[in-house]
């Protein structure tokens, strides 16, 4: 909460089965984790959410999703991001998964709010696109507004949203800022 350059200032956690991927807090404090934690039967990655509003030295005081995203693409590819507001973000490439497989080569957002969001079935979802080589997103926030950069293996695209964001009509469309012949050119 203070001096956090001085290692005294640092207090450990309590271990989270799986391996924490990304860390976002919202405006009122409360502490949102992306992880992953063993595997389908397909041998599919999981993508697990957790929570914890205080006292999070404590191993009791977080709360984690019993279920996770199936994906094959690694958590360290997704993107993860929680507004000021609490509205948790989560932006990847399904990959080509043994189940769940309408989904199969899509990049999603997902997105909840508050407790709802240990409840899988309480987050709106929806394709930003079906390119199976836009597989590794990032995502940003500025106040209520949230921004997803994503990659094929020869572009960057960017795509923004003001408000309203669980929802696609208002995203923007992907815009190109950066591809392989421009990075070739700089260079």
């Amino acid at each position: 909460s203070s001096n956090c350059s001085q290692a005294t200032s640092w207090s450990a956690g309590p271990i989270v089965r799986g391996t924490i991927s990304q860390l976002a807090l919202d405006g009122a404090g409360v502490s949102h984790i992306l992880f992953s934690a063993g595997r389908t039967s397909g041998g599919d990655d999981l993508h697990f959410y957790g929570r914890c509003a205080s006292n999070c030295t404590q191993k009791t005081s977080w709360q984690l999703s019993p279920l996770g995203f199936v994906n094959t693409t690694q958590a360290h590819r997704a993107g993860f991001t929680v507004t000021p507001s609490g509205r948790v973000f989560l932006a990847y490439n399904q990959g080509t998964a043994s189940i769940g497989t309408a989904d199969n080569g899509k990049l999603l957002v997902r997105s909840c709010a508050g407790t709802a969001c240990l409840d899988l079935g309480m987050w709106s979802s929806f394709v930003v696109s079906a390119d199976p080589r836009e597989e590794s997103a990032w995502l940003a926030h500025d106040g209520e507004s949230v921004g997803l950069a994503s990659t094929t293996t020869t572009e960057l695209h960017v795509r923004s949203c003001d408000s309203g964001c669980e929802s696609a009509a208002n995203w923007s469309a992907a815009t190109v800022v950066d591809d392989f012949q421009a990075i070739a050119q700089a260079i």
